[in-house]
């Protein structure tokens, strides 16, 4: 009797660096280090120089108001995406170095709204009219996905917002619009006859990520009402105590009983399983809070007629453009006393610096999370 933690990839979970440095400051340094590493294409000057300057612009919006913050948020985003393309030879190093790579992203300052949420992104195609557009093609290279639009789309913050999951409680409460990234623990448990996968979710995200997963028969138990056995695996598995888990919920599989002769084949079917289910929505998480048990389900974007695969990192990067507009062209959108400005505050002061460490994540072989002693 016994149990397994299961995490639905096939990928190394990322390295942990410790630091007692300050947490934005130690990214920045391990981005800059890249010039320094084994990966040579981090050491040309197109790329080097693309670290080195978003790393100028993310101290800088550090230091300033957040009022001002959004544009270098977004010019330091941007750099870094330039030089992941780089590094992943998805554009050349004189292409970065010329002006065919365009932002690939545009809003019009006039755009007549009330609301932050309705504010609209212009979103192209990755090449157009013999130039490379940054932000498709970026999310080419993070999704490993096809960009699915062949031409021009029209994006709203209010459909991607939920992505951010940092801040996803207030844009759930202050504007109705339910959270995209769902923090979740797997495992599989084993009593000696049979085998079963459990996914532990908090209970205010299952009814969300039940709706996501309809193709998978799971029975659903609040964390209370499991047998003595399956609690105790839970508590022993992640050295908690039972108030740590009173509000989450337990998502069941049905059980499958096994002998000791196909006991391993057992094992790997539910391993095969929560891979199958999971792996296309899998992210791992970027800090350190039960890093090695927790991931995160990304639930697919619906816009413009399509579900398309996403990622928190796409929606902070769209976030931070639509602040450097809107921060320079319609400041009345985040008036002191609005809904908006009290998220968007929240967004520089939280989400920021977690699309700084996703970025880490991608720039480094193996992937690096920084860990705070």
């Amino acid at each position: 009797m016994t149990f397994i933690l299961c995490i639905p990839t096939k990928d190394y979970l990322p390295v942990e660096v410790k630091t007692t440095n300050d947490l934005a400051e130690q990214i920045l340094e391990e981005l800059e280090y890249l010039k320094f590493g084994k990966n040579k294409l981090f050491s040309t000057n197109a790329i080097s120089s693309c670290i080195k300057q978003a790393c100028i612009y993310y101290r800088d919006a550090k230091s300033v108001n957040w009022r001002s913050s959004g544009l270098l948020y977004y010019y330091s985003f941007l750099n870094l995406a330039k030089a992941y393309l780089g590094g992943k030879k998805m554009v050349t190093s004189t292409e970065l170095t010329t002006t065919k790579i365009l932002h690939g992203i545009t809003a019009d300052p006039l755009q007549i709204i009330t609301n932050l949420m309705d504010f609209e992104i212009k979103i192209y195609p990755p090449t157009q009219n013999n130039s490379i557009n940054t932000f498709s093609k970026f999310y080419e290279s993070v999704t490993k996905k096809r960009w699915p639009f062949t031409g021009n789309i029209l994006i709203q913050i209010k459909e991607i917002v939920g992505f951010s999951y940092e801040i996803s409680r207030e844009f759930q409460s202050l504007f109705n619009i339910s959270p995209c990234v769902i923090p979740v623990r797997s495992m599989i448990i084993d009593d000696g006859r049979s085998m079963w996968l459990d996914l532990l979710i908090p209970s205010s995200y299952d009814t969300v990520f039940q709706s996501q997963i309809i193709n998978m028969p799971l029975d659903k138990k609040q964390f209370l009402e499991l047998s003595h056995f399956e609690k105790e695996q839970w508590l022993l598995s992640h050295a908690q105590v039972t108030k740590s888990y009173l509000s989450d919920y337990v998502l069941k599989t049905h059980e499958i009983n096994y002998t000791q002769d196909n006991r391993e084949k057992v094992i790997q079917q539910h391993v095969k399983k929560c891979r199958n289910y999971f792996s296309d929505n899998y992210i791992p998480i970027v800090n350190e809070i039960d890093s090695y048990s927790q991931w995160l389900y990304c639930s697919n974007l619906d816009t413009n007629g399509l579900s398309i695969k996403w990622h928190p990192l796409l929606t902070d990067y769209l976030i931070a453009f639509s602040l450097s507009s809107i921060l320079r062209y319609q400041p009345h959108l985040v008036n002191d006393e609005t809904k908006s400005c009290f998220v968007m505050k929240g967004w520089c002061n939280q989400s920021a610096i977690t699309a700084l460490r996703y970025f880490l994540m991608l720039l480094t072989k193996p992937s690096e999370r920084i860990i705070k002693y």
